[in-house]
């Protein structure tokens, strides 16, 4: 009797109280086989497919950063070139001002031609300033923003002041002079804008206020060919700036890979640098290690 007790004993110790301490996730052979043998000490079948699944925190996208810092640079590229290209601007502007006014001497009052024309050369002027000040400024990439507020501003004043020559040339030329001067303002801004294609604010400050007031007066005339003339000009417009959001893509791409090129030059010097001192601490190891072997003990 003690020795069958002391038997039993044994043999149930080497089981667990509960099947699951030994049953894996899902059912398992070796379970089966514990549950068909002892179905009093297996307990109750687990369900399948009840595994303990753990959390997993998302992690914060690290090229966020980086993003935003290419697309600031990008952008205070576009402010750059716009001040760059700003003396063939205000240079034409002038030019094209006093050739419109020779024009509108013969058929309008020269007080208003006189000051029209004295506004367009104050404003080339002010722009002139501008773009001296920020050369002297040399602005970082954080402050380019400002920079590019202050170009839209100048830009969109010149536009206002063509979209005012427009108006008034429309109102005092007659005949042949009204369906040439008009258009050829409309025509000299649309060219004009294509300079500001970098920085799109720009664009839109000179090209919407300089074109629309002469597009405007040609759609409130009562006779067709002024009104078909009006919708022609609004078509040209508008397909004008469709390409010129195409231009101004095709300058972000190639800014972008200019950028990561540059990037790229600069870690392939950096990884080469490294190498090359890797391979001078190896050379002066060995250097040492070869002299302290030819040392005797």
């Amino acid at each position: 009797d003690v020795r069958r007790r002391k038997s039993r004993q044994s043999s149930s110790a080497d089981y667990p109280k509960h099947a699951s301490s030994i049953i894996p996730c899902g059912e398992s052979p070796h379970g089966e086989v514990i549950r068909s043998i002892h179905p009093l000490l297996s307990g109750p079948p687990r369900p399948a497919n009840k595994c303990v699944v753990t959390r997993t925190e998302m992690k914060p996208d690290a090229t966020a950063p980086a993003n935003d810092a290419r697309a600031d640079a990008i952008r205070a590229e576009g402010i750059r070139l716009q001040y760059e290209s700003m003396p063939n601007a205000y240079f034409a502007s002038g030019v094209l001002a006093t050739v419109v006014a020779a024009i509108y001497l013969q058929s309008m009052p020269p007080a208003i031609c006189i000051t029209w024309v004295v506004a367009v050369y104050l404003h080339v002027i002010a722009r002139r300033q501008l773009r001296q000040r920020f050369l002297r400024a040399a602005p970082p990439t954080r402050d380019m923003a400002r920079w590019g507020n202050y170009a839209t501003l100048g830009t969109l004043a010149s536009g206002v002041l063509w979209g005012v020559g427009a108006v008034i040339g429309f109102v005092y030329t007659q005949g042949i002079m009204e369906f040439l001067i008009v258009p050829l303002i409309i025509l000299c801004s649309v060219a004009a804008a294509f300079a500001s294609i970098s920085y799109l604010p720009v664009y839109y400050a000179f090209f919407i206020p300089s074109t629309f007031p002469g597009i405007v007066m040609f759609l409130m005339q009562s006779d067709q060919l002024r009104f078909l003339t009006g919708i022609a000009y609004l078509c040209y417009v508008l397909m004008v700036t469709r390409f010129a959001h195409v231009l101004h893509q095709s300058f972000v791409t190639s800014t972008r890979l200019r950028f990561e090129n540059a990037d790229l030059v600069e870690a392939l010097r950096i990884e080469k640098a490294a190498a090359e001192e890797a391979n001078l601490a190896k050379s002066r190891f060995l250097a040492s290690a070869s002299h302290d072997l030819r040392q005797p003990m």
